[in-house]
């Protein structure tokens, strides 16, 4: 499969993009201690997604800046776990799919509604707004049951300290080119 440059898929082979996706998981970490904020930003979680192929298996999705033409440009990291998900996050979600759905076919997705040319905000937010709009996309092409997307909006509209408080938190948006 062809991938646009905004990809980095040196993690992943040929053959993990034929096999079928059995649940979505959205995970959202704590960023250590939040050092990486300015001191007047409030904290946030960086979210990313697990498309989990069986058991012992997924691929992580994971968008982050790079820095380009001083613009901070989303790149998408693929990467290959040999677990399900990370067992690092503060907060989990879990989607069901509808149908059958293969890892290439996420990708597809991807890029076919432009998700792969995101620039993040100039604090270097904006991977909550990019996961929730996959999250969309995947329910308008019918892959999760709908209402998904309000689930990850409103659970990705907090942060997260801790596995049960949420505190609501505007979600900055980056923007797609």
């Amino acid at each position: 499969m062809e991938f646009s440059e905004h990809f980095g898929a040196n993690f992943l082979q040929e053959s993990d993009l034929n096999q079928v996706v059995k649940e979505i998981h959205l995970a959202g970490y704590v960023l250590s201690d939040d050092l990486e904020f300015e001191q007047d930003q409030s904290p946030t979680n960086h979210w990313t997604m697990f498309l989990e192929l069986d058991r012992e298996k997924s691929v992580k999705v994971d968008i982050t800046p790079t820095y380009a033409n001083g613009e901070m440009t989303g790149l998408i990291l693929l990467e290959f776990k040999d677990y399900t998900m990370t067992n690092k996050a503060v907060k989990l979600l879990t989607f069901s799919l509808k149908n059958e759905l293969h890892v290439k076919d996420v990708m597809k997705i991807i890029m076919r509604n432009g998700r792969d040319r995101y620039i993040f905000t100039d604090k270097g937010e904006g991977c909550r707004f990019w996961v929730c709009t996959v999250i969309k996309d995947l329910e308008m092409a019918g892959a999760i049951s709908k209402g998904s997307a309000v689930v990850a909006v409103h659970t990705l509209s907090c942060y997260w300290g801790s596995l049960t408080e949420g505190i609501s938190r505007e979600m900055e948006t980056g923007e797609f080119f």
